[in-house]
């Protein structure tokens, strides 16, 4: 990404890193980063998975990260796609266990 600005800037006629973002414009993004992480921490109940962006890849499709605090496992870096795919696989998974749960409570309430 800092290559095509780079090129805009050549193109024209800018001074170097003109179009950069200054340092008060990436604090206001990491400090806005950070209360939207707190605000999620504080929301969400602790069982449900915490997905946040982690950027972009070089095509510029947005990347994702996600955790699990029920089964501690996470996803680095992935695609909307991705992200989808393991968030189901997640949801199909507990909903396996929440059956088995079920069966083995019904199976003992017969005794």
């Amino acid at each position: 990404m800092n290559s095509k600005l780079t090129l805009y800037e050549k193109l024209e006629l800018l001074p170097p890193n003109s179009l950069q973002p200054g340092t008060s414009t990436m604090l206001i993004r990491r400090l806005s980063r950070l209360i939207r992480q707190l605000w999620q921490l504080l929301l969400l109940p602790p069982n449900e998975p915490r997905l946040t962006q982690a950027g972009c890849s070089q095509t510029g499709e947005p990347l994702f990260n996600g955790y699990d605090p029920t089964t501690r496992q996470g996803i680095r870096r992935v695609s909307e796609i991705e992200l989808r795919i393991w968030l189901e696989q997640r949801y199909r998974h507990s909903q396996r266990d929440a059956n088995a749960d079920s069966q083995l409570w019904l199976g003992l309430r017969q005794w």
